[in-house]
């Protein structure tokens, strides 16, 4: 079977759901798209990295994401725990991280 890149094409609001969202994927001729249903927290998150809100680059999705660009042997993060503001995690060479 084929694989299709999907690109993020928007979310959408349902008219009369209450906190019911659409994220909007299509393909790259955008002929096709695949509407994934997601809750209001959610849409509000994708909202303000599509406005590229300032306060997004020190969110811990950003920062991940920065330290796994960073680290070019990691594959994924593990948490090892979760304390108010403080994160401690291991990167797959075990080298520990607290953020």
């Amino acid at each position: 079977m084929p694989r299709e890149q999907l690109y993020f094409a928007g979310v959408s609001e349902i008219v009369g759901g209450t906190d019911v969202a659409l994220i909007i994927l299509a393909d790259k001729s955008r002929t096709r798209q695949l509407s994934i249903v997601c809750d209001r927290s959610m849409a509000v998150q994708i909202e303000l990295r599509v406005k590229a809100v300032p306060i997004t680059t020190i969110m811990l999705p950003e920062v991940l994401s920065r330290l796994l660009r960073m680290d070019k042997t990691a594959e994924y993060i593990f948490f090892l725990s979760l304390h108010g503001t403080f994160t401690k995690i291991e990167t797959k060479d075990n080298t520990l991280c607290a953020l």
